[in-house]
């Protein structure tokens, strides 16, 4: 097989994976391959007109790695090597390619946004076949209505291609141009998506977004009117579900309950994952230079539920529904440490070089990983991997250096 061929197959399946991202998650393993072995292949090699800085976010896998060498639990832990595996790969693929990734970077995000509402319109489809099945009015919200992922994940995908959306609206490319009613479509579309998976941060990201959307909007086009009435639209929906639908009112009255209450019920989303902190809290104190090791936290953790008698906690078998608490309990102040590090280093100078996609992406992580461990499972860690490494890619030359 020749270059160009090569090449072709190399850019093809990074589009296929922007695409299907979002909802075929069984295909996702396969896209990644052929990318990472196509850009093995038909990689450039002359490391000199690469940033290899990229090469930094690696570190967070060796300390993932050195982890599973004191586990006791070792099947566990090479799983957990397995799952993560992506925060390897793709820091290699995107230095090697020959895809001229800042170039190609709108497509790349139109693809992801287009596999999004795609994603979007089957959920809401067979949403409403069921509820007209069942006349059950939850069909319509929260894990029901998202069929491809957990709400929790859904919901940041979607708050990231909300966040591409406003980025061109404001932007316009060559290669991702719409005329503003569509920008607009896409906007509200995405935020009521957003709203009817009725994730507690996915609407608090969405908020965000759209605040700082609205501030840009007054600041550069002065138009206080329409951002007004933009305003007014945000909070006149959330106020409408929340009167409207019993799942969406619930979620929220139970959310302030727990916020206000001394004891944190076991029944609630919410005090579940209060409780879970505390248990994870209760072990990094023990343990808190290395931690248990990356096999053992599910052993520790049911261990600490039984002790602390957190029975739905321990028939669940929950994690701690935080990715730094996680770490801190399979790697200790190591593993924190190079976690907060990946994060911060390349949002500080993200949002020095005004690169703001990248900068609102990692607080979308920042965001989410305070109540998810979302480098435990595909969805989120893939998510994270593939998104850090594209931006960086685009972002930095040899010029724009991490040190």
């Amino acid at each position: 097989m020749n270059s160009k061929h090569l090449y072709r197959i190399n850019y093809y399946s990074l589009l296929a994976l922007s695409f299907v991202l979002p909802f075929y998650q069984k295909m996702v393993p396969a896209f990644v391959a052929v990318f990472f072995i196509t850009s093995l292949l038909s990689g450039n090699y002359h490391l000199k007109e690469k940033n290899k800085n990229i090469l930094l976010f690696i570190v967070l896998y060796v300390v993932y790695t050195i982890g599973l060498f004191y586990s006791e639990n070792l099947i566990n832990g090479l799983h957990d090597i397995e799952t993560k595996l992506s925060i390897l790969i793709f820091p290699i693929a995107f230095l090697i390619t020959r895809i001229n990734i800042k170039d190609k970077l709108p497509t790349l995000l139109k693809y992801f946004v287009l596999g999004i509402i795609l994603s979007s319109m089957l959920c809401i489809g067979e949403a409403v076949y069921q509820f007209l099945t069942t006349k059950e009015e939850s069909e319509l919200f929260y894990s029901k209505l998202s069929i491809f992922l957990h709400p929790s994940y859904y919901s940041m995908y979607l708050s990231m291609a909300l966040i591409v959306v406003y980025y061109y609206y404001f932007k316009p490319n060559n290669q991702f141009n719409y005329s503003t009613p569509i920008f607009i479509s896409l906007i509200v579309f995405l935020s009521i998506m957003i709203i009817l998976l009725s994730s507690k941060l996915g609407i608090l990201a969405m908020v965000i977004i759209q605040l700082t959307a609205i501030t840009y909007w007054v600041k550069k086009y002065k138009n206080y009117l329409k951002s007004g009435i933009t305003l007014l639209i945000i909070i006149t929906s959330l106020l409408s579900v929340y009167h409207l639908s019993y799942s969406f009112n619930v979620r929220v009255n139970e959310f302030f309950s727990v916020l206000t209450s001394k004891n944190a019920s076991e029944e609630s989303t919410t005090g579940v994952r209060i409780h879970a902190w505390n248990s994870a809290i209760q072990l990094f104190k023990e343990k808190p230079l290395f931690g248990y090791g990356i096999g053992d936290v599910n052993t520790v953790l049911l261990k600490q539920y039984a002790k602390q008698e957190l029975t739905v906690l321990s028939e669940k078998e929950l994690n701690p529904h935080n990715q730094l608490l996680q770490t801190l309990v399979a790697l200790g102040l190591l593993g924190g440490i190079t976690l907060i590090l990946t994060l911060i280093a390349p949002l500080v100078l993200a949002i020095k070089k005004s690169h703001f996609l990248y900068s609102f992406f990692i607080l979308l992580i920042l965001i989410n990983l305070l109540t998810e461990s979302i480098l435990e499972r595909q969805a989120g860690v893939i998510f994270y991997a593939f998104f850090n490494a594209l931006f960086f890619t685009a972002y930095f030359s040899n010029k724009e250096q991490l040190n």
